[in-house]
């Protein structure tokens, strides 16, 4: 009984010092725990901080990506209606320069009809010259053979009354013989008075053919101004086709 008294005691106290044992390894781990719990609240702490500010900055980043996209979409819808507005200047000008291409071609028609026109009316102005010149000829010509028988139709005009004035001088001459004969015979001296009118002198002679002159001369001037204002009219006919 003793020994199992003993042994009992034996195991009693060994299990104290188990127990104690345990009791220490407990405090140990409450120890731990608490150390383990305390860093654990630490580091949650310090999770819970970062967390705060990883997520203030994820919405600050998504704030910025946000104010970023907006204002993408502002430079895209500026560019799209920028863009637009350039196409349809694009369109205005293309426009513009279709009916300006189709002014042009209206205005190369009209030119090719201007210079056309403009090389008919030269060709009429240069045979309405000829013609002008032909005619000048012609009336030139013809003037100067309508003076030549002007001149020879005065020139015997002019014979024809001298050679009357000389028969008119000589049958004056003979009559007043006779008249003065006459007289003699029958002693009547107013049969010797003149009573025809006596031959022009010499001086009115000369003075008619001076004045005959004159005429011819008058008549050579107006023709001379007639073919000057023909000539004068011609070259500015001439100036006023060159300057078209």
């Amino acid at each position: 009984l003793r020994r199992r008294v003993a042994a009992a005691e034996a195991s009693a106290s060994q299990h104290a010092v188990a127990a104690a044992a345990a009791v220490e390894s407990l405090a140990q781990a409450d120890a731990t725990i608490k150390s383990l719990l305390f860093q654990l609240g630490v580091e949650r702490a310090a999770l819970a901080a970062t967390v705060r500010m990883h997520t203030h900055a994820t919405r600050e980043a998504a704030v910025a990506a946000e104010e970023e996209r907006q204002l993408v979409l502002a430079q895209a819808r500026a560019a799209e209606a920028l863009a637009t507005e350039r196409l349809q200047a694009l369109a205005m000008e293309e426009a513009k320069g279709e009916a300006l291409s189709s002014s042009l071609a209206d205005a190369d028609a009209v030119s090719a009809e201007l210079a056309s026109a403009l090389a008919d009316a030269l060709d009429a102005c240069v045979a309405h010259r000829q013609q002008i010149a032909s005619e000048r000829r012609a009336r030139s010509l013809a003037s100067v053979r309508a003076s030549a028988a002007q001149a020879a139709s005065e020139e015997r005009l002019l014979l024809l009354l001298q050679s009357q004035r000389e028969r008119l001088a000589a049958n004056a001459l003979e009559l007043a013989e006779a008249r003065k004969q006459a007289a003699v015979a029958t002693a009547r001296p107013e049969l010797e008075a003149p009573w025809l009118a006596p031959p022009p002198s010499a001086t009115s002679a000369e003075e008619e053919e001076k004045g005959m002159t004159a005429e011819v001369m008058a008549a050579a001037e107006a023709r001379l101004r007639s073919e000057m204002a023909i000539q004068w009219r011609e070259e500015w006919v001439s100036a006023l086709a060159h300057s078209m």
